[in-house]
């Protein structure tokens, strides 16, 4: 089923949505890929998860190439808040039903990681970006 036959609040990952980071600055355009070329690795999306994967194998020396529909950071990083969190939208406590306290814990453990390396990485590469760690509150 195509998102045209989802649900209105099913379609928030469309494009439709816009944000104050996509709206307040020019995005910056690339040219479409002509050529054949050779690559290690070849990434799908230009969001939080595929620079990172960038960076990381970039870092390791391999060749990349990431492609992009629309341009960097358009799509669903685009439309957040940038706010870093380990609460999940599921509960901890229906994932341990779901998949056991073990696994709970490496996916906790994983949202840590995550928070860890984008810190590090702010402070590594000097991205002048404002990160802060602030403390969080759930209300249920």
């Amino acid at each position: 089923m195509g998102k045209d036959n989802l649900p209105e609040d099913e379609k928030l990952t469309s494009g439709k949505h816009i944000s104050y980071w996509t709206d307040s600055i020019a995005p910056p355009t690339y040219s479409p890929l002509k050529e054949n070329l050779e690559t290690d690795v070849v990434i799908v999306g230009g969001g939080l998860g595929g620079l990172s994967v960038a960076y990381c194998l970039l870092k390791a020396g391999k060749k990349i190439i990431l492609v992009e529909d629309g341009f960097i950071g358009s799509g669903e990083t685009g439309r957040t808040t940038a706010h870093l969190v380990t609460a999940l939208d599921d509960r901890y406590y229906d994932l341990e039903e779901n998949f056991g306290e073990e696994d709970v814990k490496l996916i906790a453990d994983s949202h840590r990681t995550a928070i860890e390396f984008v810190e590090q990485t702010v402070k590594r590469e000097n991205i002048d970006c404002e990160f802060e760690r602030l403390s969080g509150y759930l209300f249920l």
